[in-house]
């Protein structure tokens, strides 16, 4: 079979440049290298590029997704595991897994699996530039290309397609528009280079950009528009408008606002010339252009100045200003002095020092890292290359481990304290501890190499112990957890905190190992760090008892809150300044990892009762709420009570209006609890000044209706049939104002469950004759010639025909079909299966299952019926992993119920029929439907 891209044929309408002009590569500027004749060979079709709103799972290619290195496998890489039934977590868990720029991992399309991804190595998050994005998606795009053309079947001699998160965007100095680029060059660099190859490889022919949410997707949209009309760099054609799917998100949340981190590193080197010891800086200043500087001071002066104040937990102001001196270049002075975020990158030499110590003005104004944030990160080549991270939610508590009496060292009651305060907290929040407090150090061996999300320690810590001059955490008299006992903890937890700098009694004899407790913060934090911790918190200074204690709970509480790591520390140091000013605790802890870091994820940056101050706060989680049970497999207690919470608060904010009112009743039907959500929208009309959607009105009638039905087992028809006609009265009214296909379908759903209530058959045939009417006029309205398929109309209205059994009726159907009803559903299943490449959606799918529905009532032998069911359960497996909703299969269960119960009454013999619809009842009735 021909491959299209192996056919070298000149494009329709070539590309070319004038000498001279400028081009964009890889985020840098040059001019362009390739004379007109070159690029006329080289150039390639328009790249179709779609902007997709919604959640990733409804990509139509492969997709994209950046991992840095290090990293575990979270948020929209997590939800992508998941599709793909936990392949990227195995191979993570073995070590096949990308990190560094330029290795990937490509899983290709399947039936069981979906779209299949691309998942590309983004390196340091702090070293991402647009030329490293583009080459990253480059090679990523040719190792996908090149298993999808070794694939027995997967190419069919057409080219392909890639989808894509916005990679990149947000981290380091890659704008959205920089991370558009860069993907866009990647892209075409691979069909560049696959073309040349000229081996039958298919090229890259659509870029689908993925994005959950709504601004975000826009911002990306009129960006793409930008490229495309300028048309100097990207031979691009953009899709319009912005496609919407299931998933997607209005409102950005209020949090996502992050501030920007200043980078400033520092490292130990030896000057090339002089062979001098030198400290080298450099920082980034946030305008993609880089300061360094480097600064000649003997380390021996500094180690003297703070080997005299290691015992104190005083803040010595005289010292914490002479060490920023000695310490910071010049140059580099106003960044720590202005207020701005600062994120030290350092070396292990450089990790030993009292940054968060340092002031530049002993006399006035907060200590640096109180009046901002600062946090660490360790640079270092000695990381664990496999990362194998823990899920579930266990948190491990040393506190205080047995030592002898006569070993001249005091127990310390108040790490105790520390440790079982921390472990309350933490079982408070949903997580299994394992508390090891005042225990012998066999226990707590046992207990360590267990799996833990969470690690927490609070004991004596020794620099230079024993004969061995071993540096770690004491745990026994001659037990000391060093860094190598550390390396060997095979899982990666997430949080650790360490606290080895209580003021506890020393003998004289023992002073000695008590003194250099920064080397052993610098020691055990950064094995940790080494380890893959993506966070760490580690005492380097000698600490206050009652102020260490409120740092832990302060720090603890608002990790648990779901705040940002580096918020969270702010907070903690902030907190302890203010309570213990005098102290040097809140700057005693070292704290590595990356800012925005979350322990926990929660959709508000506050707790569950904190009260809403603004109504985006309310729509947000709402709409979080709407998304989160819109695919809810079961029926959850916690999500009515969840709603019920946000309701609450909505009453007590004051904040109440007519779209929130709105987005609440939307809240409510979606968890099925029609009777709340019919009062929100019933006093939505009652309003005075109200604003709401004509959609609220349609919404309205049809639970209302949906309602009824279910009160059919509490009350007699003649109860409930005067509502259901009020009701389909209103909708009429409806249609009056203005006709519309979703108006038709609301008016024929409402005859359809008249037609359950109604007892008698000639009430229910009647009721049914109307029902497809309105689902017959919906289907044609500015739509005779059936362009537009409007599958439910169209299914719906086929099965009120044939349940009727009408010859005349069904004649008509036929003329308008222009063919045989049975000879239609064929066609139009052959079809709908053919297109398979875009049925990559719950919904598409959902098309072909009632296409099936109508095949079966056509269906005469039982052979045939159990083929059709077969196929209706194959299908719909598969829509239920893309996904399916208990809501949505009540749907479906309403529908066949439906079915049988017009057949018992109107059909002269339903027979075999009955039974297969009731095994289709039973199958969608299934918790999980598999």
């Amino acid at each position: 079979m021909d491959n299209k891209s192996s056919k070298k044929t000149p494009p329709e309408k070539p590309v070319s440049k004038p000498k001279g002009k400028q081009r964009i590569s890889r985020g840098i500027t040059t001019p362009a290298e390739h004379n007109q004749e070159e690029e006329k060979d080289s150039a390639l079709p328009p790249l179709r590029v779609v902007v997709k709103n919604g959640h990733l799972k409804y990509a139509r290619h492969p997709v994209i997704i950046g991992h840095f290195k290090g990293d575990g496998i979270v948020s929209a890489e997590g939800d992508m595991d998941f599709l793909l039934g936990n392949k990227l977590s195995e191979r993570e868990r073995v070590g096949l897994y990308p990190g560094p720029i330029g290795t990937n991992l490509a899983i290709l399309p399947d039936e069981q699996h979906g779209q299949g991804a691309i998942i590309i190595g983004l390196g340091e998050p702090e070293n991402l530039t647009p030329f490293l994005l583009s080459k990253s998606v480059e090679l990523g795009c040719l190792e996908y290309l090149l298993r999808l053309r070794d694939g027995p079947g997967l190419l069919n001699g057409q080219d392909t397609g890639i989808s894509t998160l916005l990679v990149g965007s947000g981290y380091a100095n890659l704008s959205l528009s920089n991370a558009i680029n860069a993907i866009l060059e990647g892209v075409v660099n691979a069909n560049q280079k696959t073309r040349s190859l000229g081996t039958g490889i298919p090229l890259i022919a659509e870029v689908e950009f993925m994005e959950l949410y709504r601004d975000k997707a826009l911002n990306a949209f009129f960006l793409l528009d930008k490229v495309e009309r300028d048309n100097n760099v990207y031979n691009i054609s953009l899709s319009r408008p912005v496609k919407e799917v299931e998933g997607k998100r209005a409102f950005l949340p209020i949090e996502d606002g992050r501030e920007w981190w200043k980078r400033i590193t520092a490292s130990l080197q030896t000057h090339p010339d002089s062979g001098q010891a030198c400290i080298h800086y450099s920082a980034s200043s946030g305008r993609a252009r880089i300061e360094v500087r480097t600064l000649f001071i003997d380390p021996a002066i500094l180690e003297e100045l703070l080997a005299g104040n290691i015992r104190e937990s005083a803040w010595d102001q005289e010292l914490a200003k002479a060490i920023f001196e000695l310490l910071v270049p010049n140059d580099f002075k106003i960044a720590f002095r202005d207020q701005q975020n600062i994120l030290l990158i350092l070396d292990k030499p450089m990790a030993w020092y009292p940054w968060e110590l340092l002031h530049y003005d002993k006399k006035m104004g907060l200590p640096i890292c109180v009046s901002t944030g600062m946090i660490r990160q360790l640079s270092t080549s000695d990381d664990r290359r496999r990362i194998t991270p823990v899920n579930e939610n266990k948190a491990l508590i040393i506190g205080d481990p047995v030592l002898s009496s006569n070993l001249g060292i005091e127990q310390l009651p108040k790490a105790r304290e520390e440790a079982q305060a921390v472990g309350e907290l933490l079982k408070k929040n949903d997580f299994t501890t394992t508390l090891q407090v005042n225990r012998p150090f066999q226990e707590i061996i046992a207990r360590l190499y267990d799996e833990y999300k969470v690690i927490h320690i609070a004991s004596h810590g020794v620099a230079g112990y024993g004969p061995e001059k071993k540096t770690g955490i004491l745990l026994s008299d001659n037990v000391v957890l060093t860094a190598a006992e550390i390396d060997q903890i095979s899982t990666t937890p997430e949080l650790v905190f360490v606290n080895c700098c209580y003021l506890g009694e020393v003998a004289p004899s023992k002073e000695q190992y008590f003194r250099n407790k920064y080397r052993l913060a610098a020691n055990i934090g950064t094995q940790f760090i080494e380890n893959g911790v993506k966070a760490v918190v580690v005492a380097g200074w000698a600490v206050d008892d009652e102020a260490a204690a409120l740092f832990a709970q302060e720090f603890y509480t608002r990790m648990l809150d779901g705040a940002h790591f580096g918020d969270a520390v702010k907070d903690a140091r902030a907190a302890c300044y203010r309570k213990f000013p005098r102290t040097n605790t809140w700057g005693a802890y070292q704290c590595y990892g990356d800012p925005f870091y979350q322990l926990v994820k929660k959709k508000k940056g506050h707790g569950a009762d904190t009260p809403y101050v603004m109504d985006k706060e309310i729509l947000i989680d709402l709409e979080n709420f709407i998304n989160d049970t819109r695919f809810a497999k079961t029926r959850n207690s916690k999500l009515s009570e969840r709603l019920e919470d946000i309701t609450r608060k909505i009453g007590e904010s004051g904040l109440r209006n007519a779209r929130i009112t709105e987005m609440e009743a939307i809240a409510y039907a979606e968890i099925e609890e029609f009777e709340t959500a019919i009062e929100k929208y019933r006093s939505l009309h009652e309003e005075n000044m109200a604003v709401y959607s004509v959609k609220a009105i349609e919404q309205w009638c049809n639970l209302r209706g949906r309602h009824l039905v279910a009160m059919k087992k509490k009350k007699a028809p003649q109860e409930i049939l005067p509502e259901m006609d009020a009701i389909i009265e209103e909708l009429q009214h409806l249609i009056g104002l203005g006709r519309t296909p979703e108006r038709y379908s609301l008016l024929g759903s409402a005859y359809k469950r008249k037609a359950l209530i109604s007892e008698t058959p000639g009430a229910k045939r009647s009721a049914i004759e109307k029902m497809a009417d309105s689902y017959r006029d919906g289907l044609l309205l500015n739509n005779k010639t059936l362009r537009d398929q409007r599958i439910y109309q169209l299914t719906n209205w086929i099965i009120a025909e044939k349940i009727l059994g009408d010859e005349a009726r069904m004649q008509k159907a036929e003329k308008i079909l222009g063919q045989p009803v049975e000879d239609f559903i064929d066609n139009l299943l052959a079809e709908l299966n053919a297109a398979a490449v875009d049925k990559k959606e719950f919904w598409d799918l959902i098309q072909i299952v009632n296409i099936n529905q109508c095949k079966l009532l056509f269906s005469r032998e039982t052979a045939d019926q159990d083929g059709i069911i077969d196929e209706v359960k194959r299908v719909y497996r598969r829509a239920w992993k893309l996904g399916g909703s208990y809501k949505f299969k009540n749907s479906e269960v309403a529908q066949m119920e439906f079915i049988k119960d017009a057949l018992m009454n109107l059909a002269q013999s339903p027979g075999g029929l009955s039974v297969s619809i009731d095994k289709l009842v039973q199958f969608f009735q299934m918790d999980d439907p598999q």
